[in-house]
């Protein structure tokens, strides 16, 4: 599975301000739509996310507890 499109339809719904209440993603491979999953939601609560373009800094509050699943931006 190719994420890029999904990145870049987020991305674009960000920039926009058009964000929906949640999102389901679906897809034959589980580890990618989830790493994809977890970059998207990293990108919406990070502060620096909108400023960098959908990419996460990583090393927030917010990027930390969404890569250990103890954010509420991201349910598996």
């Amino acid at each position: 599975m190719n994420a890029g499109f999904v990145r870049d339809y987020f991305a674009r719904a960000l920039a926009a301000g058009r964000l929906a209440h949640a999102y389901l993603l679906w897809g034959p491979a589980p580890e990618e739509r989830d790493r994809a999953a977890r970059d998207i939601a990293a990108a919406f609560v990070c502060p620096e996310g909108p400023a960098r373009g959908m990419a996460p800094c990583g090393a927030c509050r917010a990027c930390s507890a969404v890569a250990r699943g103890a954010s509420p931006a991201f349910i598996e």
